[in-house]
């Protein structure tokens, strides 16, 4: 029978393997034993529930502001101020970005008094209404609040100008819509084999939809189309 030669050095790696085996099963006894019983009740008693995402989700807010003029129900917009670093010159609503540990409805009313520079009196909060998730850029949460005592010529940094539009035009003009393709370009070193998927797995394009309104001379279209457009579904007289 021939003699068994076991090299130091293999002998060395063998018995670190032994231990890195013993080490990763007491490891995973100890696992085990510390999620035996997880008093789940008491972990989520408090839970405010999130959003899972694989990106960070921005979080914000905005006011669908309605104002009585000559006794006609008008959509108080904004027209965006021309040196904004976002979205100059565009047609949104009062809001923005939420701010840490702070309620949607806070932040849409802040943004409304500090963009119309007013306070809080001049804003009456009716109703939350739909959020809006709009892709690549979060979560918007929406709010219907009644105005009063408002000085419709302000100008500012934000806001080059109001526009006052009647709930009556959205409710009888239809919006123009154009589909846009979306597709998904895989990176290049996306583990296709490893998950077992074709390379054309993602090989194809999804619908997106864009919405606009032309009133007057004034183009309103994206979210602010979108949410007007839910707003407006809802009211049915």
């Amino acid at each position: 029978m021939e003699n068994l030669i076991i090299d130091c050095d293999e002998n060395i790696d063998c018995h670190k393997n032994i231990e890195h085996h013993e080490n990763t099963e007491l490891e995973h006894h100890n696992n085990i034993e510390r999620y035996k019983n997880i008093d789940l009740e008491s972990i989520f008693s408090n839970h405010r529930p999130d959003i899972i995402s694989s990106q960070k989700i921005m979080l914000s807010s905005v006011v669908i502001p309605v104002i009585d003029i000559d006794g006609v129900d008008n959509i108080l917009l904004e027209v965006r101020g021309n040196k904004l670093k976002h979205q100059p010159g565009e047609i949104s609503f009062p809001g923005g970005k939420m701010e840490a540990h702070e309620r949607p409805i806070d932040t849409a009313v802040r943004e409304f008094c500090e963009e119309l520079m007013c306070g809080e009196d001049s804003i009456d909060i009716i109703s939350r209404l739909n959020q809006y998730v709009a892709p690549n850029k979060g979560i918007i949460y929406t709010f219907l609040g009644r105005v009063k005592d408002i000085d419709l010529g302000i100008s500012n940094d934000e806001v080059e100008r109001l526009l006052p539009v009647p709930i009556s035009f959205f409710k009888t003009a239809q919006p123009t819509v154009i589909m846009n393709k979306v597709s998904f370009e895989p990176a290049d070193d996306f583990p296709f084999e490893e998950m077992r998927i074709p390379k054309d797995y993602f090989d194809f394009k999804v619908d997106n939809e864009v919405i606009f309104y032309k009133y007057e001379n004034e183009i309103i279209w994206g979210i602010t189309a979108y949410i007007i457009r839910d707003f407006v579904s809802k009211i049915n007289l």
